[in-house]
């Protein structure tokens, strides 16, 4: 039933509930124009509820991701467990139409914890330079792509032309440059990104309860519109290799992993979370149950 017939059959109920009220009492007494505005009110907060209701609904549909981390095996806060990471993040828009390019993405990890400090950082600078790959070697963590569709607003994405973009990731220190690049494989729009670099600050939020570690950034109006185009992304990979170095923890000196893991939900599973603003501001984000 629609939100427009639910009010009007209230309404109606109402004043048939008052007409048969006052013939009761011997009187034909008109409905209150107060007691109906307090029911249209109360039918309209009814209706906006249920229209906020439907749009999370959709917004949590809309992301997906997937990840994995090896070895297996959940650590613990004073015993750090090394890892390599991979992740990917898809994009399912709702009627099968382009939506708004995302402005803001936050990429979760339960039980992670990141030890920046066992590797040797670079600058944002650097990750930007033409000779990045050499200047940046030793602070490189992984490797990704980016894949984009490119068109109009509502265009449907069968139709929507898309390609690839290739991402490395240096440390920073306090979070990763994330290096865009287009080359002859991509299929791009431009020959070249008007910005190559993203800064992605780590976080330590929590996650189902348990202390987890991520990332988040921003991405600039020029990166989400290029060429007249509106830029969305299709899906999102990380790959990072596993790297050790020693660092103290709880007081004593151990060997620990660029990324680690220090709990799980429980010994067979971790979650992991997607959230994303577009430009307009709306929400959407996504959560999944990986291996330990």
């Amino acid at each position: 039933m629609r939100h427009g017939t639910v009010l009007c059959a209230l309404v109606v109920r109402e004043e048939e509930s008052m007409l048969i009220g006052s013939r009761r009492a011997g009187t034909r007494k008109a409905a209150s124009p107060r007691g109906r505005k307090v029911l249209l009110v109360s039918a309209a907060t009814l209706a906006a509820a249920l229209g906020a209701t439907t749009a999370v609904s959709a917004q949590d549909n809309l992301l997906t991701i997937n990840g994995r981390g090896l070895p297996l095996g959940a650590g613990s806060p004073t015993r750090p467990l090394a890892k390599d990471l991979s992740f990917r993040v898809e994009v399912h828009p709702p009627g099968g139409v382009l939506p708004a390019p995302f402005e803001r993405y936050r990429i979760v990890i339960q039980g992670g914890r990141v030890y920046p400090r066992v590797l040797p950082s670079c600058s944002v600078a650097k990750a930007a330079a033409a000779d990045h790959a050499r200047r940046c070697q030793s602070a490189r963590v992984g490797t990704g792509t980016v894949d984009i569709w490119y068109g109009a607003p509502k265009d449907p994405i069968a139709t929507t032309p898309s390609c690839r973009i290739f991402s490395t990731f240096y440390n920073l220190g306090s979070g990763l440059a994330i290096r865009l690049d287009i080359n002859e494989r991509s299929r791009c729009p431009v020959a070249a990104l008007p910005r190559n670099v993203l800064v992605a600050n780590f976080i330590r939020p929590r996650l189902g309860g348990k202390a987890a570690s991520g990332i988040e950034f921003t991405v600039p109006p020029e990166l989400r519109h290029i060429a007249g185009l509106s830029i969305v992304v299709k899906s999102l990979t990380g790959k990072f290799r596993r790297v050790l170095g020693q660092a103290r923890v709880a007081g004593t000196k151990r060997s620990v992993g660029y990324f680690s893991s220090v709990a799980c939900a429980n010994r067979s599973q971790r979650l992991v979370a997607v959230s994303a603003v577009d430009e307009n501001g709306l929400s959407y984000r996504a959560r999944a149950r990986v291996p330990c």
